[in-house]
């Protein structure tokens, strides 16, 4: 899908990628990667060293693969489990279904949360402000009833009453 897109190095298979602002050199969340799987355009004997090699065999070949015969170095739980539901899910057409609704409400209550989070947080600063707002209008009208009385003792001083 992305042939040709990154350089090759035949150390290299796990790209890792993050949302980077260059200007301010400042990540922009922690909660997000992209990880590039750099997988082999045509079959070679595995070199099975590690769970990343298992796993980047198991996603470039997986559909080949035979389940009820995994090869030894690739029988593990987290593929045989993996293999489990892929088979679920094609043999299935419900299966599928609930799996797609599945994901489709898990990213509904995520986007949810997540605007939940945003209102509240808008609230809360629309009520700082109000209440910043009142503390300036109490102020400015403690200030005012404070003019209003030394106006009232002037007037009285000289003799003038407030009603008139």
């Amino acid at each position: 899908m992305l042939q040709g897109r990154f350089p090759t190095r035949k150390k290299t298979r796990h790209l890792r990628f993050r949302l980077w602002d260059t200007t301010a050199k400042q990540l922009l969340t922690d909660h997000l990667d992209i990880h590039v799987l750099q997988l082999q355009s045509r079959a070679v004997k595995p070199k099975i060293v590690d769970d990343e090699a298992r796993w980047l065999y198991f996603l470039r070949f997986g559909h080949r693969l035979d389940d009820e015969n995994l090869p030894e170095w690739l029988d593990t739980p987290f593929i045989r489990r993996a293999m489990d539901v892929i088979r679920e899910i094609r043999d299935s057409e419900e299966t599928y279904e609930q799996y797609e609704a599945r994901l489709k409400g898990e990213r509904w209550y995520s986007t949810l949360v997540s605007i939940n989070k945003r209102l509240q947080r808008e609230k809360r600063q629309e009520r700082m402000e109000a209440r910043r707002q009142m503390e300036q209008l109490t102020r400015r009208l403690e200030e005012t009833e404070h003019k209003l009385q030394k106006v009232s003792a002037l007037l009285e001083k000289h003799g003038i009453s407030s009603d008139q």
